[in-house]
């Protein structure tokens, strides 16, 4: 877990990095004058900690879905930078950060999957964002991670979208692939909104048969308030 400030200490290995190629604050991009994964300023502006929504799958499902921060202002930035402007490099700090907040999660050994991109986004893109994430995870839990799910069509991006518009967006877009009868299932996103897309993705891996999903996101749109469903 990280320490107090939530400002963990680097590997050695990425202390030597550090040394020869500094790092910059991910939120907002200064150099960091020390071996730390954060600049002191936005240690202090960005707070970190467990948020948590339940979701209905199917409309009657509850589930839960956690998140280490809000999105909004500085993370906002550095989750858009990170999706849209080509900076597959700060999933290895999202990764961290999701892995180390809500590690507890680790005692249902769950199977890993992710929400995927088109295949014609990842190719323009170059890179899956959510699978960056989910990898990372599982990399730091030594859990298995597995393509549990595959993105049917190529449907208009979400955040133009209303509510409502998000919903009818991404019915029937999901398919499901590998085996997933009995599984306890962590399944990752990037970002949850209105969160449906994480409604419909977890749909289908109940509908053949995971015994369990619970959500993670790198964050949750602020407004939402702890054990709320939408």
């Amino acid at each position: 877990m990280p320490e107090p400030g939530w400002i963990w200490p680097l590997t050695r290995r990425e202390r030597m990095w550090h040394i020869v190629f500094p790092l910059s604050c991910p939120f907002c991009g200064c150099k960091l004058k020390m071996p730390r994964r954060v600049c002191e300023t936005c240690e202090k502006d960005v707070h970190i900690g467990r948020k948590e929504v339940v979701l209905l799958a199917h409309g009657i499902q509850p589930f839960d879905v956690y998140a280490p921060f809000f999105y909004q202002d500085r993370v906002r930035a550095a989750l858009v930078r990170y999706k849209f402007y080509n900076r597959p490099d700060l999933y290895r700090f999202f990764g961290d950060v999701m892995a180390a907040t809500l590690c507890f999660l680790q005692e249902e050994e769950p199977v890993i999957t992710w929400i995927p991109v088109s295949p014609q986004r990842k190719k323009q893109r170059g890179y899956d964002q959510s699978e960056l994430l989910a990898r990372r995870m599982g990399k730091m839990w030594h859990r298995p991670v597995e393509p549990l799910l595959l993105k049917k069509k190529d449907n208009k991006v979400q955040h133009e979208l209303s509510k409502k518009e998000r919903a009818r967006n991404v019915k029937g877009v999901y398919g499901a692939q590998g085996d997933i009868v009995g599984k306890r299932i962590l399944l990752v996103d990037d970002i949850l909104t209105t969160g449906s897309t994480m409604q419909e993705a977890a749909s289908v891996l109940w509908k053949e048969g995971a015994e369990h999903v619970t959500g993670v996101v790198a964050a949750i749109r602020g407004c939402n308030q702890p054990g709320r469903i939408l």
